[in-house]
């Protein structure tokens, strides 16, 4: 995933590895945050974070660089975030 920023002040671009996004680690986490902030009544069950996690994994190597956010403002500031 890369993340870029830019401003008049400041340029960033951030890389984050594929394995911290998509790994077990991650999806169990997101499954406690899931469980921890999901009301009673919409349950996620942990096999249906590992099933997100897999299929966002398969959807990126099918589509390497989709941009999921990409927002420009009039003053010309833009943030990007593509897989």
């Amino acid at each position: 995933m890369k993340i870029v920023i830019r401003t008049e002040e400041t340029n960033l671009t951030l890389r984050l590895p594929g394995f911290l996004l998509y790994g077990r680690l991650s999806s169990r986490i997101a499954g406690g945050l899931a469980r921890k902030y999901l009301p009673a009544e919409m349950p996620l069950p942990a096999d249906a974070v590992a099933r997100l996690m897999a299929e966002l994994r398969r959807f990126r190597r099918a589509h390497p660089h989709w941009v999921l956010v990409d927002v420009q403002s009039s003053s010309g500031e833009i943030v990007r975030i593509t897989l």
